[in-house]
C-alpha cells in the first residue's frame, strides 16, 4: 500500500468513516448516507472525499458471485481454547470478503488470506 493510501486509512480509522459502510440487499459494499453527508459530518478533506468514492465505485463494480465448486466448505468449525465457535461464511461471503481487501490493497489482501488461513486450517 502506497504512503498516501495508508495516510487515508488512518485517517479513515481515525475519523469513523469505516463505521459508515454498510452491505446493500446484494451484499454490495456502500454507506449508509450520501457521501457528502459523511464529509460534511466527518469533516473529510478533498483527498479522503475521493477515497471514499473509489472504495464504494470499485465495490459495486463487482458482479453478483455464482455458486462455483471451488472447494470452499461454506461452513467452518472453529475451536479456540476451550470454547467452541461455529462461523458459517458461504462462498460469496469469502469472494466479498477477499474482494473488499483488495480493493484496499496488496497488505490488506495479505493480512485478509492471513485471517482466513488462521480461521480454516492449512489445507
Amino acid at each position: 500500500m502506497s504512503l498516501k493510501n495508508q495516510s487515508l486509512m488512518n485517517s479513515f480509522l481515525n475519523k469513523g468513516v469505516f463505521e459508515e459502510f454498510v452491505f446493500d440487499e446484494n451484499t454490495h459494499l456502500d454507506v449508509k448516507t450520501l457521501i457528502p453527508e459523511i464529509t460534511n459530518r466527518l469533516d473529510l478533506n478533498s483527498a479522503e472525499e475521493g477515497f471514499l468514492e473509489t472504495i464504494i465505485a470499485n465495490a459495486s463494480e463487482i458482479q453478483q458471485p455464482t455458486p462455483n465448486n471451488s472447494g470452499i466448505q461454506p461452513l467452518m468449525s472453529v475451536t479456540h481454547g476451550s470454547i467452541w465457535v461455529k462461523l458459517t461464511m458461504s462462498n460469496d461471503d469469502v469472494k466479498l470478503y477477499l474482494f473488499t481487501a483488495a480493493g484496499v490493497g496488496p497488505t490488506a489482501m495479505y493480512d485478509a488470506l492471513v485471517g482466513l488461513v488462521s480461521i480454516i486450517g492449512p489445507a
